[in-house]
């Protein structure tokens, strides 16, 4: 990584700290984590759904597509879509954001969150949801001891691994890609045992609705508070 680079990383560092720092902060934050093709995009999906214009939704990917697309001139929208397009430089992307993360681990997290509230009307949002948690440093941003953030001592955050069977994960698209599905990206959560919910998606919509059903209790005392 160049000087100059780390040299912008460390201004969008501070700018970003202070920005979120700013925001009005939600009654509940959901942690969404899972492999690719588990169904982390249908319960996202599902959750808004149940809750219309209460969900400010993010996730660490996007900013790194944007970024990524802006300095390899590449098709931003079309990385955002489930296409063989994306997939032909996932594996390019995931090195590169690595790369960024081990220099500032927060970087494209906090990026995600202010551009979701800004574009969204996020101080109107009770609840904020994170699509794609991949690594323990995305759960302890979240945790109540994170200065950096500075959620209210009653938000209450619920972290969620969300499961499928590979054969299930197969039928929806899914093939291992060696430098993909066995990278941090993908694995950095494996060992991780203190989720709040484990979330079995092998079924359909009925069958996942009533896995999410403490879930949905829990939110909805959570807004009606």
């Amino acid at each position: 990584m160049s000087s100059s680079f780390e040299l912008d990383l460390d201004t969008i560092r501070m700018e970003s700290i202070h920005a979120i720092k700013e925001l009005k902060k939600p009654k509940l934050v959901l942690i969404l984590s899972g492999k690719r093709k588990s169904g982390k995009d249908y319960v996202e999906q599902l959750l808004i759904e149940r809750y219309p214009d209460q969900i400010l939704s993010f996730r660490i990917s996007a900013p790194i597509k944007c970024e990524y697309a802006r300095r390899n001139g590449l098709n931003y929208e079309e990385l955002l879509t489930s296409s063989q397009y994306k997939e032909s430089f996932r594996k390019q992307m995931v090195e590169w954001s690595e790369s960024v993360r081990q220099y500032d681990p927060h970087h494209f997290l906090r990026i995600a969150i202010l551009d979701s509230y800004r574009q969204n009307n996020g101080h109107k949002k009770p609840i904020w949801i994170l699509n794609d948690a991949r690594r323990p440093t995305d759960l302890r941003y979240f945790q109540s001891d994170e200065n950096e953030i500075n959620l209210d001592n009653n938000c209450k955050q619920l972290t969620i691994r969300i499961r499928s069977d590979d054969s299930i994960r197969i039928d929806r698209g899914w093939k291992f890609t060696i430098g993909i599905d066995d990278q941090t990206t993908e694995c950095g959560l494996d060992e991780y045992q203190q989720w709040n919910y484990r979330i079995d998606n092998n079924g359909g919509k009925d069958e996942l609705l009533k896995e999410l059903s403490p879930i949905l209790s829990e939110i909805d005392m959570v807004i009606s508070s």
